[in-house]
């Protein structure tokens, strides 16, 4: 039985936070996954309970046009 690799999306959505679950067999898939997912304030990836990434984006960094 191998490992089960969880990546989770967070995000705000009027004023809640909004997280997205994905389930991956293997560690390569869920990083580059998680590396992809857009847009997200948060991207983390467990294992067995377990942080092994994690990135955080600042929204206020984006280019906004008017």
């Amino acid at each position: 039985m191998g490992y089960k690799y969880v990546v989770k999306s967070y995000r705000w959505v009027n004023g809640t936070i909004q997280v997205v679950a994905t389930q991956f067999d293997d560690e390569l898939t869920a990083l580059t996954h998680a590396r992809a997912v857009n847009p997200a304030e948060t991207i983390k990836v467990y294992v067995e309970d377990e942080v092994i990434f994690s990135e955080k984006s600042n929204p206020d960094s984006q280019n906004s046009y008017a």
